[in-house]
């Protein structure tokens, strides 16, 4: 991107931008931040985080990415750490709009289930449609348990606003309020 000035990264046919740990030095977390402030300063593409302590010479930590969240093209992080009291923090303290890929595919079932968007997978360039159904299945689920947990709501006289709220927050993207499920759904 350097040289090219703003722009020339999507005149280039770049759709966004990862932003990975560096491979040997071990900056300080502040080193981190203003390293890929300036990267996303640069271009007006998404910029995805990568966290991939296991391959990278240092783990991007939780204050880190919530701080680096703030960056408005900054959208989300691929999550490899495999620390997932750190994935939970980032997930639950995260900006509306910043997203939380699993970056491994062995830990997407538990990154979706702390509130996680999904993965960028390794394995789906061979087994894709059955990540996808993963995916699908796990979904599914999620709405059966929130459907359950929604009528036995209705029963007790909770708002429609109070359950879509709490739809929204486990699956970021739940709709307009509508008016509670009949309790013989």
């Amino acid at each position: 991107m350097e040289g090219g000035g703003q722009g020339a990264d999507e005149a280039a046919g770049l759709d966004g931008v990862l932003l990975t740990t560096p491979a040997y030095n071990k900056p300080p977390q502040a080193g981190l931040i203003a390293h890929f402030q300036t990267i996303a300063n640069a271009t007006s593409l998404p910029c995805l985080l990568y966290n991939i302590p296991g391959r990278s010479a240092v783990n991007m930590t939780a204050a880190t990415m919530l701080t680096l969240a703030e960056v408005p093209n900054i959208v989300g992080v691929k999550e490899s750490s495999e620390d997932f009291g750190q994935i939970g923090q980032v997930i639950a303290h995260a900006p509306e709009g910043f997203r939380v890929w699993s970056g491994n595919d062995t830990d997407t079932p538990m990154v979706m289930a702390l509130g996680g968007y999904g993965v960028v997978s390794v394995a789906s360039h061979l087994v894709g449609t059955q990540i996808r159904q993963m995916l699908d299945a796990f979904l599914e689920e999620r709405l059966l348990v929130l459907e359950a947990r929604a009528r036995k709501t209705v029963k007790t006289g909770a708002s429609p606003e109070a359950e879509q709220a709490a739809v929204q927050r486990l699956l970021r993207d739940g709709g307009d309020a509508v008016s509670p499920v009949p309790p013989d759904r």
